[in-house]
């Protein structure tokens, strides 16, 4: 939130529900100083805060919603950077697996799944495998492949099969139908 205070959104959150309680200026500010242990803003500093943020019971909810939609905004052109950095960083590993003969899918692969088993800690990226395996066991026959399709017939057969299996449990075979219709256009 830009705004001229020195005071955090705790402080003004609290004051402006003090208002909304109809506290006096005098008790919010020996409330204040109660509560949070510093010098109290004056009487004209939290008049300019009801001004500004309104002075209803919901109040400390608009500051602290308004705060975390600035901190987002904030934090995004990092997570960005971040995430080309980590991916910018990658291409030499994937380069370096292709000149050793290794195939880049199955190294950009396992630089995927590192990064997810990161993000959600072992125990759940265990279960996802174990559910995902699951799934696996269903089918028939090995898939082809989307990837090693021409590019031109790609375009029509869905990259994704399994997601519709996900999306619709009553559907069973859809995967495995996806993965029939690859294996047919492969061997025209």
């Amino acid at each position: 939130m830009k705004r001229k205070s020195q005071y955090p959104d705790k402080i003004i959150a609290y004051a402006l529900a003090q208002r909304s309680n109809r506290a006096r200026w005098k008790e919010i500010q020996d409330g204040i100083r109660r509560e949070f242990g510093i010098k109290p803003p004056s009487d004209r500093q939290m008049r300019e805060w009801c001004k500004e943020f309104g002075g209803g019971a919901n109040e400390p909810e608009k500051i602290l919603r308004q705060t975390l939609v600035e901190m987002a905004k904030a934090s995004t052109p990092w997570a960005a950077f971040t995430t080309q950095k980590f991916v910018i960083d990658q291409v030499s590993t994937i380069v370096d697996a292709w000149k050793r003969g290794e195939r880049p899918w199955i190294v950009g692969g396992i630089i995927i799944m590192s990064v997810f088993e990161e993000m959600v800690g072992s125990d759940m990226f265990e279960e996802i495998l174990r559910r995902y395996e699951e799934g696996r066991a269903g089918r028939k026959e090995k898939l082809a492949g989307w990837i090693n399709l021409p590019a031109t017939e790609r375009m029509s057969v869905p990259p994704f099969p399994m997601f519709s299996q996900l999306a619709k449990p009553e559907s069973e075979g859809s995967a495995t139908n996806s993965g029939a219709q690859i294996e047919e256009r492969r061997q025209q």
